[in-house]
């Protein structure tokens, strides 16, 4: 059950219906080239890899337990349950947002490589988890948007908890459609919540993964976000460039107490 809802989309211009006409021939190349990816070989130079990097630049490294909700460490002795729930609402990670669980203990210092074997085995879990799903069709798709199903996958767990993204985003490859692959990542948007309450960490990759796949798609791009806190929600906005308007969603959370409420995106 999704906890927001859709109260506004960027509004569309005859500009906006001649660009997007204007790329078909331009995706045509890129989608062939997706075509040819291999989605599963262990190679230092291949897909796998390109999105393991791009989801810990993304997570970012600490080398200690830290809450999830708030970013900061985790006292020591503090008591985390067994799927890494703390008393503060949060989720127990470390490294490049690894679930700590009960093999990291507050307080220790672990090494960087360590860290990383772990998220590697991690992520490319979580690329088999979504090769599973989509199988065929992702040899279709643009490099941006299996980054975003599997930092999707792996930084909630799965895709489940996202399914209208999911299962929108499997017609659009299914029909190898640019359009509606840009709608469909849309649906990512409002997947910004940790701990019971709305993060502008998370509004900023979930913008970011957007962009990524409005770059190489040749649409829109979200240049800034503003969060409107109310008494029991937040509304969030991501302004889009140019006349494309703005997305607007209501989330039935509340916003964390210490967050940023505006943020610009380079593009």
């Amino acid at each position: 059950m999704r906890d927001s809802r859709l109260i506004s989309k960027a509004f569309s211009s005859p500009q906006n219906n001649i660009k997007q006409e204007s790329n078909v021939r331009g995706m045509a190349a890129a989608m062939e080239a997706g075509a040819k990816r291999q989605f599963s070989s262990d190679n230092p130079n291949n897909i796998n890899e390109k999105v393991f990097r791009s989801i810990i630049k993304s997570e970012g490294f600490k080398n200690k337990v830290y809450s999830d909700k708030t970013g900061r460490e985790v006292a020591k002795g503090t008591t985390i349950s067994a799927d890494s729930k703390l008393p503060d609402g949060g989720f127990a990670t470390v490294g490049y947002g690894t679930l700590a669980g009960d093999r990291y203990i507050p307080g220790i210092s672990y090494s960087k490589e360590e860290l990383t074997r772990e998220a590697r085995k991690k992520i490319f879990d979580s690329i088999n988890e979504v090769n599973t799903f989509y199988g065929e069709h992702l040899k279709k798709a643009p490099i941006s948007v299996l980054t975003a199903l599997v930092d999707v996958e792996y930084n909630l767990g799965s895709l489940s908890k996202t399914p209208n993204f999911r299962d929108r985003m499997n017609e659009a490859l299914a029909n190898n459609n640019s359009n509606q692959m840009y709608e469909s990542a849309k649906e990512l948007l409002d997947a910004i919540s940790t701990g019971g309450l709305v993060s502008s960490g998370l509004v900023n990759r979930r913008a970011e993964r957007f962009n990524e796949i409005a770059r190489e798609l040749n649409m829109p791009k979200i240049v800034s976000s503003n969060l409107i806190s109310g008494d029991s929600n937040t509304i969030v906005k991501y302004n889009l460039e140019g006349d494309s308007g703005t997305l607007s969603y209501d989330i039935n959370k509340q916003l964390l107490p210490t967050e940023k409420k505006y943020t610009e995106y380079l593009n």
